[in-house]
């Protein structure tokens, strides 16, 4: 099969279940799956990324780390870094 979003989900899905997922899980998929197995370091960072996404959104908010809002990623991207604060920090 292609390597779709798509595609990608519907294997995670059908490999793991389609309860809420860790990073265990996630790594054990990447690593041990006959998919996830035969990509290179990038594209499992790209698959990876898209799982987390997958998860953020599908299980939002039991998928964030607390209930205050602290630590928050839907998107698993770093953040830009504001000049304004690169400049605090000298």
């Amino acid at each position: 099969m292609r390597g779709t979003v798509s595609n990608w989900l519907k294997n995670f899905i059908g490999t793991n279940g389609s309860a809420i997922f860790d990073s265990v899980a996630l790594s054990k998929y990447l690593t041990g799956s006959k998919s996830g197995a035969k990509l290179s370091q990038e594209e499992k960072e790209k698959v990876r990324k898209v799982l987390l996404i997958y998860r953020n959104l599908k299980f939002f908010p039991d998928s964030m780390p607390d209930d205050n809002g602290e630590g928050w990623q839907i998107l698993p991207f770093e953040a830009p870094v504001e000049e304004e604060k690169l400049e605090e920090a000298k």
